[in-house]
């Protein structure tokens, strides 16, 4: 679960062309809205959602993809605030 998604990640960045996808509209919102806080919490929805997976707690994995989808639509909900 932690390892294969950074290699894949240092893979993409360092041999595919991603200048299309920096100048879309999603690359614009990405570089503006995904700061380091914002990464730390996805993360923390990631460990939320892996804990209640383990416990078997459909609430908890609910409870994480929350705290994803909040960390990604952060712009959506805040709209102007970096």
């Amino acid at each position: 679960m932690l390892v294969p998604p950074p290699i894949a990640s240092f893979l993409v960045i360092r041999f595919a062309n991603l200048d299309r996808q920096k100048h879309s509209a999603l690359g614009r919102y990405v570089a503006r809205y995904m700061t380091r806080v914002m990464e730390a919490v996805r993360l923390l929805g990631m460990v939320a959602m892996a804990v209640g997976a383990w416990r078997n707690s459909p609430t908890i994995m609910v409870a994480g993809l929350f705290i994803i989808l909040f960390g990604c639509m952060r712009g959506f909900v805040f709209r102007g605030k970096v």
